[in-house]
């Protein structure tokens, strides 16, 4: 049985679990557990069941405008879920007619601008993880913000012209536990209402002018913060971390590439009675730590990429080696 290209058979596929690139239009055999989408220019788009009895998706290199998936899939396969990478022309993306989605990854696609959901109104229920990667052209959530009640995990980076997080995080987003943002040059604030508290572990990286508003991060009131890594500061920090920066529930801290870093605050550290693991690496400014030393509650510290003055005064026998005699662990170097 052969179909035309980018249009599915009316009819569900129970028992499809791939799609993959052929050479000439669809091919679909009953009682074969497959189903072929053909391109001339070998554009792929593959489905695999999963054992819930809904389906994976990935699509590469395919040009089809704001819709990446064949015409009528959403009433023939029911996908929980979608990987899109290499599209080459696809601008935008409606995902609120997949009401069974519940992993999203769009990587690598240039002129992706925009995510929306089509009924504004329509909360995603089912969408637990969300990830875009390297669409240097993404600027856009949905405008009355993204109505996800359990999505946990939000993964942005390499998104080079984004200027704001989606609106109202910390109402429509009540489930986060995982906020990842990496290389987002133009990204300046959280969003107005500050973060869920129900965030367990924050990743910045390489946001420059959104590590320059710390100030207004209001990390205090994220109550279950137990891991923050902060990454690629090119700014000149006599001392950080500031005294009100950081929420006492952290557990985990990892400083990395803060090339101007002259010294830790103990002030900014001191009330962390939670705090059990420190991590600074990449600080090539950071000669010593602080006089009045480290949190009492630490188990694990590691130090690596620094001068080597502090390197050594660390080490046994070092001057600083007083300072952290009472940490269990620690991996110098």
């Amino acid at each position: 049985m052969v179909f035309n290209p980018l249009i599915l058979p009316e009819c569900p596929l129970p028992s499809l679990t791939r799609l993959q690139s052929a050479s000439k239009g669809f091919h679909y055999r009953h009682g074969v557990r497959e189903f072929v989408f053909c391109d001339k220019l070998e554009r792929s788009f593959r489905i695999w069941k999963l054992s819930t009895g809904l389906y994976r998706a990935e699509s590469e290199g395919h040009e089809s405008g704001l819709s990446i998936l064949p015409e009528g899939i959403e009433s023939t396969v029911r996908l929980q879920e979608l990987r899109v990478y290499s599209c080459q022309e696809i601008r935008g993306f409606q995902f609120g007619r997949f009401k069974e989605l519940r992993n999203l990854e769009v990587s690598k696609c240039p002129l992706f601008e925009s995510l929306y959901c089509g009924d504004a109104e329509m909360p995603l229920l089912s969408l637990h993880y969300l990830s875009i990667r390297k669409c240097n052209n993404f600027i856009s959530f949905p405008g009355q913000g993204l109505r996800a009640p359990n999505l946990m995990k939000l993964h942005l980076k390499n998104l080079t012209a984004l200027e704001g997080l989606p609106k109202h995080m910390h109402s429509l987003l009540p489930s986060l536990t995982e906020l990842a943002l990496e290389n987002c040059a133009k990204l300046r604030s959280f969003p107005e209402g500050g973060l869920p508290s129900s965030i367990q572990i924050l990743v910045i990286c390489g946001c420059r002018k959104l590590f320059a508003d710390r100030k207004n991060w209001g990390l205090q009131a994220l109550q279950s913060l137990s891991r923050l890594d902060i990454e690629d500061c090119d700014q000149v920090l006599e001392s950080f971390p500031e005294e009100t920066l950081l929420p006492p529930s952290l557990n985990s801290f990892q400083l990395c590439d803060f090339k101007h870093l002259k010294s830790l605050d103990y002030k900014g550290l001191e009330h962390l009675s939670s705090l059990s693991e420190l991590k600074i690496f990449g600080c090539p400014e950071l000669q010593s730590l602080q006089e009045e030393g480290l949190p009492s509650s630490l188990q694990y510290l590691a130090i690596s990429g620094c001068p080597k003055t502090l390197m050594k005064r660390c080490q046994e026998n070092g001057g600083d080696r007083h300072k952290i005699s009472h940490i269990p662990w620690i991996v110098i170097g």
